[in-house]
C-alpha cells in the first residue's frame, strides 16, 4: 500500500515574518519565537521539542552546545545540530529572558515552560501552534507539523542529498523521506537539467 502523503502546508517566508511580527507583541512571544525556530530551523516534531531540557542545549558554563542527542519517534536517537544562526539567536534571547526573570536555569528543567510554569507535552504544544497560527490569521492548513515539513522541503530544494535529509529528519528510512516530503517541483527539475554537466 502506498504511504499517505503528509498534508501539512509549508510555511512561506511571508508566513514566518508574519508569525514573528505577531509574536513580538505577545507576552510569551520570546518563548514562542524560539519554539517556532526549533520547528522550522531544526525540523523537530512537537513531542521532541516538548522533551528538550535546558541541559540538552546548554553546557555547565552556560554556553549553547553545538549539538545534542535527542530521542525521537520509535525511541531512536539522533543528533540535533545547534548551528543555525537564527535558531541560536532565538535560543540565546529566550534563555537571557528567563535569566532576567530570576531563574537559575536548572539543567533538568524543561527548555520550554508553559504559562503554568511546567513543561509542555506534544498535545499542548500542538495546541499552541494551532492557536498561534489562527491568531496571526494564517492559512488554516498550517499545523504544528508545518515547520518540520518546511525544514525538510528547504533541505531538499537546496540540493541536500536524501540520505542526509533522512538522517536530519530522524526517519526510519530514505523511503519515508521520499514518500512524504519529495514533491516534483518543475522549476527545480528544469534548473537541474539546465545546469547538468554531461562532460
Amino acid at each position: 500500500m502506498p504511504r499517505r502523503r503528509g498534508k501539512a502546508k509549508t510555511l512561506s517566508k511571508e508566513d514566518l515574518n508574519s508569525l514573528i511580527a505577531f509574536q513580538r507583541g505577545d507576552r510569551n512571544g520570546i518563548r514562542n519565537i524560539c519554539i517556532l525556530w526549533f520547528s522550522i530551523g531544526l525540523g523537530l516534531r512537537v513531542a521532541e521539542i516538548a522533551s528538550i531540557t535546558i541541559g540538552d542545549v546548554m553546557n555547565d558554563e552556560g554556553k549553547i552546545r553545538e549539538s545534542f542527542s535527542l530521542k525521537g519517534k520509535g525511541d531512536k536517537y539522533r543528533t540535533i545540530y545547534l548551528v543555525n544562526k537564527k535558531v541560536i539567536e532565538a535560543l540565546n534571547y529566550y534563555l537571557d529572558y528567563r535569566r532576567e526573570q530570576g531563574e537559575a536555569l536548572n539543567p533538568n528543567q524543561p527548555l520550554f515552560k508553559s504559562q503554568k510554569g511546567s513543561g509542555f507535552n506534544g498535545r499542548t504544544l500542538q495546541r499552541l501552534f494551532k492557536i498561534t497560527y489562527r491568531k496571526a490569521n494564517l492559512d488554516e492548513q498550517l499545523s504544528s507539523h508545518s515547520g518540520r515539513r518546511s525544514f525538510c522541503t528547504n533541505l531538499i530544494n537546496s540540493g541536500v542529498g536524501l540520505k542526509s535529509v533522512s538522517v536530519l529528519m530522524g526517519h526510519a528510512s530514505i523511503q519515508t523521506t521520499v514518500d512524504i516530503y519529495c514533491d516534483h517541483n518543475e522549476a527545480i527539475l528544469k534548473n537541474v537539467c539546465k545546469n547538468l554537466k554531461v562532460i
